[in-house]
């Protein structure tokens, strides 16, 4: 179907694809981040109303705990209580007795704090739970012993109760109680004094400033029962402690009361009953010592108003701008044709003029293919040069190596040998010194021999043995010092050769460590020699591989021009044809201008097909490649 379309028509249909694209991307992604933002706003919104309010009764029901804890220390109070348990012990008076006699004097203080204080009623009973003394006579005589509120009171402790139904008052109560301590034994409770909320109140609390979140906006706190404790602001039907709420989103809220989750917050978008959608804000806040459920809900659609009027107008603007979309398309596909069959005329000139230039290029092209041909084939002779250069450099460097390692082995045994002959010395010196001892050990021994021979001579007759002994080890002592010398000369002469042999054979070495750093140095210059020509060899070998890349991309550019050369054929053929095309989408106010237009035409291909058949080449049996089209209708 999109074949059969005029030209006109694909353009007007461009333009509204692209129009219509580029804006419902734009739409969509505005859409998205305004939605995302007006989420946010409206969750921060209700956070912010959910934590105003429960801060305030929290606040408040502390303010009655810490009013509760006042009255039940202040002396009245504790006088009347002790009055009372004063009168039980000394009479069989009952509670309506004390009441109409001794209660009337706690009476007025309770009536001036109710009125202060702004409070429903107040009570005060005894240590058993019984009422002796109320704002309201319905109360008197009620046994409250049974509520858990006045049992923790009785045991001590500053409490409250949950909202409950007072059939009494008639009404939904709060209780905030504090025991009475016994002035003189502190940890005695006497009784406890009740301060009684209207459970009203807490509604108010919930549902003032409402108007602030929404016309729509409502507000209930929930037990772990899923047990309405507040009032509804629009929904009367609901009675407060005997609806249960039964939805998913309390459910959630009802299970963290239970759990005793204090951080528990969640945002929920629920449907109602009618089949409305509402924003839930669900978490948990204190009444005194109870925890409850706080639900915040908002309609959605007023809350996310802003995004429907936004999808509104977007659409209002997808319908006008494609209405000027369309109109600007319209006109600008009537004013393309002319310019169109203009601009593929000079094509149809500059294609003529290409294929004749790519002819020459062609021609030049392969003779720089052959001069490179040439440079290649000389530049693998150079490398064959260098490579053989570089191998008999590396032969040498391991020549020279192997020199090297055989003199410094030379080099080794010398100082092995030095080291043999320090020994040698050294041991020499040894024996000279003991000879020198031995010599001095004759010394002694012929003197030790003529002192001898003396108190030989001295003892006459009886000595003359001794005296021949004493001369033998004379002539022995005296042949030993002799020996000795002789001994000590030789070994002085020995030691005199060892220390020229020593002085030669350090000459030797230090001669065979020059020979090493002369032949270490002729190494390293071998070495840098090989290194140099395997440099080159590698730079010869990357000249050769660019000359042979610079071959084969002169040979591409060379088919390549052949095949630019076909092109610029085909794209003559293909102007004329487009030309020829384009002449139908002509108005009638335009016809005679497309006609003069289309005989310019005819006489420009004429004479283009004769330029055309003066330079006829090899590359005119070439097939024209992915140029030509069956129609203006395939555009």
């Amino acid at each position: 179907m999109f074949k059969k379309l005029t030209l006109g028509q694909k353009l007007i249909l461009l333009f509204l694809v692209i129009g219509l694209l580029s804006m419902g991307i734009n739409a969509v992604v505005s859409f998205i981040f305004t939605s995302k933002s007006l989420t946010e706003e409206v969750e921060k919104s209700l956070v912010m109303f959910a934590d105003a309010t429960k801060s305030y009764l929290e606040s408040r029901f502390g303010a009655h705990i810490d009013n509760a804890r006042l009255f039940s220390q202040m002396w009245d109070l504790k006088m009347g209580l002790s009055a009372y348990y004063d009168v039980q012990k000394i009479s069989n008076w009952g509670v309506s007795d004390w009441e109409n006699t001794r209660g009337e004097s706690l009476l007025p203080f309770l009536q001036e704090v109710k009125q202060e204080f702004n409070y429903k009623e107040l009570v005060i009973t005894d240590n058993q739970g019984r009422v002796i003394c109320a704002t309201n006579k319905n109360l008197l005589a009620v046994d409250l012993k049974n509520r858990d509120y006045i049992q923790k009171a009785l045991a001590g402790k500053f409490t409250n109760s949950t909202v409950l139904y007072s059939p009494e008052l008639n009404g939904n109560v709060v209780t905030v109680v504090a025991p009475v301590f016994s002035q003189e034994a502190k940890t005695q409770v006497l009784g406890v004094v009740g301060v009684v909320i209207d459970a009203n109140l807490i509604s108010e609390i919930l549902l003032n400033g409402l108007d602030l979140v929404g016309n729509t906006a409502n507000a209930v706190l929930i037990d772990e029962n899923q047990i309405l404790l507040t009032k509804l602001r629009f929904d009367t039907n609901f009675e407060v402690l005997k609806t249960k709420i039964d939805t998913s989103a309390t459910k959630q809220l009802a299970s963290a009361i239970r759990n005793r989750d204090y951080n528990f917050s969640k945002f929920e978008i629920i449907k109602d009953q009618q089949g409305f959608k509402q924003q839930y804000y669900l978490t948990v806040t204190n009444l005194g010592e109870h925890i409850v459920g706080f639900l915040l809900k908002l309609d959605y659609d007023e809350a996310y108003a802003a995004v429907n009027e936004m999808a509104i107008f977007m659409l209002v603007m997808a319908g006008v701008l494609t209405l000027l979309i369309f109109l600007i398309s319209n006109g600008f596909s009537r004013s393309i044709s002319l310019p169109i069959f203009m601009s593929t005329q000079r094509v149809k000139q500059a294609s003529e003029e290409i294929a004749t230039g790519n002819q020459d290029l062609s021609q030049r092209t392969q003779e720089q293919a052959a001069t490179l041909e040439e440079i290649t084939s000389t530049l693998e002779e150079v490398n064959s040069s260098i490579q053989q250069v570089a191998a008999s450099s590396d032969q040498a460097d391991q020549i020279a190596k192997t020199t090297i390692k055989v003199v410094k082995e030379g080099e080794g045994s010398i100082q092995e040998t030095m080291v043999a002959m320090e020994q040698i010395a050294t041991s020499s010196r040894q024996i000279a010194e003991i000879i020198k001892m031995v010599d001095d050990i004759a010394f002694q021994t012929n003197l030790l021999a003529l002192n001898a021979a003396v108190e030989a001579a001295r003892a006459g007759e009886q000595g003359r043995g001794f005296a021949v002994v004493a001369a033998e080890v004379r002539n022995l002592a005296g042949r030993a010092a002799e020996s000795a010398k002789e001994i000590e000369n030789l070994i002085n002469e020995s030691v005199d050769r060892i220390a020229k042999g020593h002085d030669m054979v350090k000459k030797s070495a230090d001669i065979l460590g020059e020979i090493v750093n002369n032949t270490s140095r002729t190494s390293d210059v071998i070495v840098e020699v090989a290194a140099a020509m395997r440099e080159q060899a590698g730079a010869s070998q990357q000249i050769q591989a660019s000359a042979e890349q610079l071959n084969q991309v002169t040979q591409q550019n060379a088919a390549m021009v052949e095949e630019i050369t076909s092109a610029s054929q085909s794209l003559n053929a293909e102007a004329e044809e487009v030309r020829n095309m384009i002449g139908h989408f002509k108005s009638k106010r335009k016809e005679k201008r497309w006609a003069q237009g289309l005989d310019d035409g005819r006489t420009v291909k004429k004479e283009g097909q004769t330029r055309q058949a003066g330079s006829r080449s090899k590359f005119d049996d070439m097939e024209h490649r992915g140029f030509k089209q069956d129609s203006l209708e395939k555009f």
